[in-house]
Order: structure tokens, then C-alpha cells, then sequence
């Protein structure tokens, strides 16, 4: 009863504190041009000269306290504490091994069909596949970056410039259709470094399950390695921006390769 009373404060308190999504009506139809030109601006600073055929993240991490309690399926904790994960960009393919206290949960996802195995050999509910979809889909989103955001828009928009710390961002704003895991449409805002071109932030939507529907979070890249002239993040964090505004998760990659 005393967890109940204490959630139900922080619900009450932190709400206040939500911060606002961009929404694409707010934007103007004729700054497409403009937007698409920024987004390739980005994604020269991150590409190399060659295609990637294939991404080896290891990753670990760590899970505020407050999203666990509020999202436990997204979260996984009994799973989600270490991860390796193998992408095929060309192929929007991820395999992600998250493994925890509860051993290896195994995810495969090709953009239209999910394979979730927990030990012993059972597979997902649907609800867990629908959870695990849209963590694959993100994980490729926050790695990729300005280079996810090129593929799968289908429409790209201008929005005003900000600072942070002293930095100048540019921004746009892209319309993901069908969005990320089994969303039908999500949106993502891209910041951008006005001096060097890389990504600074992705700050998303969360259509594709049915208790994040409506909330929106943002990935922020700390570090940066480069790897045969491809530049990936290395250290993140993420954060619940609405409707409530909570620290959710830190990680890095400990171990990357390219091939």
C-alpha cells in the first residue's frame, strides 16, 4: 500500500513536469527541402565510404527505478541488464540476446515478424512480442541514427533551432510510416549539431505498445567511436520526456564491430 501511495505521488508530481512532442501539423509543409538537406548533412557526418553490411553492439546498462515500476514489460529487468545485438542495416534485421538474472531472452525481428524464446525454449506472449518489437526497432533507431531516420521517413520537416549549454541545435522533425515495432506511425525529432553536423538527440514516440501509446522519450548521445569512417554512439541516455519526465535508462557499448 505504502508503494501505491508513493507512485501515485510522483505520477501526481511529475506530470507537471512533462515536456512537450513536436507535432507534425505545427509544422510547415514547405520547409521539406531544408529538412531533408539537414538530414543529409547528418548523415555524412556519420557515414563512411563504404556500405555497412553488419553492426555487433555489446551492450550494458542500467534501469532507473521509477520506469521499471511503471513500465515492466518494456523495462524486462529479469532480462534486459547486459545485450548483444547484430544488425543488417540493408535488411532492417536485429537479433538481440538480452541476458539478466532470469538467463537469455532471444529476439529476432525483420521489420514484419518478431520470434521472442525465453529459456527453456518458450516463446513470447503476444504482448511480450509486441514489447520486444518496439525495443528492437529502437535500438536500431538510437544506433543509427540520422541513417535510420533517411530510410524509413516518409516525410521530413523543419522545426526551430535550440540551445542546450551553450550549443546551438538544429532540428527536424520525420514521420515514421509504419513506425517503430508494430506502431502504424510514429514521429522522431533529430537534433543536430549546427557546427559539426552530428547527432546530439533522437526524441521519439512510442505508438507500438499498447501502455506506452501516447508517451514519448529521447535518446541522448554522449560518445562517439568510428569505425572504418562510420561514426556509432557509444554512451547514452534515455529519458521519459512525456507525460511523465523520468531518467529511464543509461548504457553503453562496451564491445563494436563493423563488418
Amino acid at each position: 500500500m505504502r508503494m501505491k501511495s508513493l507512485s501515485m505521488l510522483f505520477v501526481a508530481v511529475c506530470g507537471s513536469c512533462a515536456a512537450p512532442m513536436p507535432t507534425w501539423d505545427s509544422t510547415d509543409p514547405a520547409s521539406e527541402p531544408a529538412a531533408r538537406a539537414l538530414l543529409e548533412r547528418s548523415v555524412r557526418a556519420v557515414e563512411g565510404p563504404q556500405p555497412v553490411q553488419e553492426i555487433e553492439a555489446h551492450y550494458t546498462g542500467k534501469w532507473g527505478f521509477w520506469v521499471r515500476q511503471i513500465q515492466p514489460e518494456i523495462t524486462d529487468a529479469r532480462f534486459r541488464q547486459t545485450a548483444v545485438d547484430v544488425l543488417r542495416p540493408g535488411e532492417d534485421w536485429i537479433e538481440q540476446r538480452h541476458m539478466g538474472p532470469g538467463g537469455q531472452k532471444l529476439v529476432r525481428w525483420d521489420g514484419q515478424e518478431i520470434q521472442v524464446t525465453y529459456p527453456e525454449g518458450r516463446e513470447g506472449t503476444a504482448q511480450e512480442k509486441q514489447a520486444a518489437a518496439l525495443v528492437a526497432e529502437a535500438y536500431q533507431l538510437f544506433l543509427l541514427g540520422p541513417r535510420y531516420i533517411k530510410t524509413h521517413a516518409k516525410g521530413v520537416r523543419s522545426l526551430p533551432d535550440r540551445r542546450e549549454k551553450g550549443r546551438l541545435y538544429q532540428r527536424l522533425i520525420a514521420s515514421l510510416r509504419p513506425g517503430l515495432g508494430f506502431s502504424e506511425q510514429d514521429f522522431v525529432v533529430l537534433w543536430i549539431d549546427a557546427e559539426t553536423g552530428m547527432p546530439f538527440r533522437v526524441h521519439f514516440t512510442l505508438e507500438g505498445f499498447e501502455s506506452t501509446r501516447g508517451a514519448h522519450a529521447d535518446t541522448t548521445y554522449l560518445s562517439w567511436v568510428r569505425i572504418n569512417g562510420h561514426a556509432f554512439p557509444v554512451e547514452n541516455i534515455e529519458r521519459v520526456r512525456g507525460p511523465l519526465r523520468l531518467h529511464a535508462h543509461t548504457w553503453r557499448a562496451v564491445e563494436l564491430s563493423v563488418r
